[in-house]
């Protein structure tokens, strides 16, 4: 629910009950605009409506007596991110710390955002298998010395399990971390009842079951679906990468890991990322290469900083070592986004396309284990269709439309669209005139010249009628935004019968669409 705050809003936190007066309606979105259909991702997050509440038309209750486990979890993150604050972080090192610790990413701007987008980082910035395996790292160097005892190890395991479970409930309970913590979760079991241990495969592919069984929507969650296909290409092509060479010096040696690592994850996970986000960042080996280690350091300066930040020097140098280590980041990221072309976009592939980039994955790495003539025709024939698809999508003609949506103009050229901007509410799309009416600016006013308008978009917020817009317009159509009151509506689409002025009636869901053709 969306609501206009009002002087009680400052109040409100998670575990609230409010009460509203508001149409609740199924969230929706315009796939012919957009290419992505909102109403239906929400739906998979468990959110079946929505709703606006204006100022006095909703309250605040007393607290529920009763938070569930996920409310708790984010009340205590909330803390502390207030913590945070205390500490004196702010901005972008405030919004990355936020991040990479409990992931909470309201603070992240979209330009930060777009910046670890292009630099090929955003992984760092949701917690993911990459976290709950440093995190392991740290807290298996601090349980050290329990291995000493006899079963110390395996106290060791416990605590390791318990305090990884206890990171997956500050998170929110995400579907990646929690993948992450339930395959080490059962590792760990498996190391108690066998010497031979679960396979990766086997250990992947349960945890992808029983959270499955717990939540059947996760599969069509994206995060879910990068983060066991990343898992199953590092199983999968670590190997086979790492092994093209062998380092002589343990430099050497890290660095090609995080390599291999990185690319094998990138590879498997590239059909997914075109087919939902059309960019591809091309010094992604590179930004890896630090990311990880300052990400490691963050984690432990964080960590750090709640041990010893009541100390006076020592916790305010632990702070300034944090805050120095993100901006740090943050800069390194932003040189590497900045270089020419650190991104490739517009590349949209279809979902046969993507089925079919995994499928060639799938024969190359069948090629390069066994070599033969019949696979390396499989590659070819392949690769031989995905290219006669992607010439036939890119080549064939298209249209250059222009979309009167939310009482916005947009753009839509092939798969890309963008909101065009206006001062005054005029747009000259080629030879056509659009105005879009939202406030009461026209409201009796006079003109000696009528001005003429193609398209007049009457959206929510205006003040007047089509009587006073005919005194100062010349209109060839208007069309009615479906956020418009009603009873308002029905009255303005009368004075067009009068005027004999034509019209077009949007639904709550749906755009009018003006085309060019090439």
């Amino acid at each position: 629910m969306y609501w206009i705050l009002d002087s009680a809003g400052t109040s409100l936190q998670c575990g609230d009950r409010i009460c509203f007066h508001a149409t609740v309606s199924r969230p929706v979105s315009d796939m012919n605009l957009t290419g992505f259909d909102y109403g239906k991702y929400l739906f998979r997050q468990g959110i079946s409506g929505t709703a606006l509440a204006f100022e006095g038309h909703w309250k605040r209750l007393q607290p529920a007596f009763m938070l569930t486990w996920k409310q708790r979890a984010l009340l205590l993150r909330e803390r502390l991110l207030e913590q945070y604050r205390n500490w004196g972080l702010e901005g972008d090192v405030l919004a990355v710390v936020s991040a990479l610790t409990v992931g909470e990413k309201r603070e992240l701007t979209e330009e930060l955002k777009a910046v670890y987008s292009a630099a090929g980082t955003s992984h760092v910035l949701a917690l993911s298998g990459l976290h709950v395996g440093m995190i392991v790292g740290i807290l298996w160097i601090l349980l050290a010395p329990l291995k000493r005892w006899r079963h110390g190890k395996n106290v060791a395991s416990v605590l390791l399990v318990v305090c990884l479970w206890m990171f997956a409930f500050l998170s929110g309970l995400s579907a990646s971390v929690v993948r992450a913590v339930t395959m080490f979760t059962l590792y760990v079991l498996a190391s108690w009842v066998s010497e031979e241990r679960f396979s990766g495969f086997l250990s992947v592919t349960l945890t992808a079951f029983l959270m499955l069984v717990y939540q059947p929507m996760y599969l069509f969650d994206i995060s879910f679906q990068l983060s066991f296909v990343a898992v199953y290409s590092i199983l999968l092509l670590y190997p086979l990468i790492s092994s093209w060479w062998s380092p002589r010096n343990r430099i050497g040696t890290y660095v090609w890991n995080a390599l291999s690592v990185s690319l094998a994850a990138q590879l498997g996970t590239l059909p997914l990322i075109l087919y939902y986000f059309g960019a591809f960042p091309t010094y992604f080996l590179l930004a890896n290469l630090v990311v990880g280690p300052l990400a490691c350091c963050i984690l432990c300066a964080t960590l750090g900083a709640f041990l010893l930040g009541n100390l006076p020097v020592v916790g305010a140098g632990v702070i300034w070592l944090l805050t120095q280590t993100t901006v740090l980041l943050n800069v390194i990221m932003e040189s590497v986004s900045s270089l020419d072309g650190s991104q490739l976009t517009a590349i949209h592939l279809s979902a046969f396309q993507a089925l079919l980039l995994f499928l060639l994955l799938g024969a190359v790495y069948a090629y390069l284990h066994r070599r033969s003539a019949l696979r390396l025709m499989t590659c070819l024939g392949i690769v031989n269709v995905f290219l006669v698809i992607g010439i036939w999508r890119y080549g064939r003609p298209f249209s250059d439309s222009f979309y009167l949506y939310r009482s916005e103009v947009y753009h839509r050229k092939r798969f890309e669209a963008e909101v065009l901007s206006s001062a005054n509410g005029f747009y000259r799309l080629d030879a056509l005139k659009v105005a879009v009416l939202k406030d009461s600016t026209w409201r009796k006013k006079q003109a000696a010249e009528k001005l003429a308008v193609d398209y007049a978009y009457i959206c929510r917020g205006f003040r007047g009628n089509v009587e006073g817009l005919s005194r100062v317009f010349e209109i060839r159509q208007v069309v009615f935004d479906g956020s418009l009151n009603p009873s308002y509506r029905e009255s303005l689409k009368a004075e067009c019968m009068r005027y004999q002025i034509p019209f077009a009636e949007l639904p709550a869901e749906g755009s009018y669409r003006i085309v060019r053709k090439y």
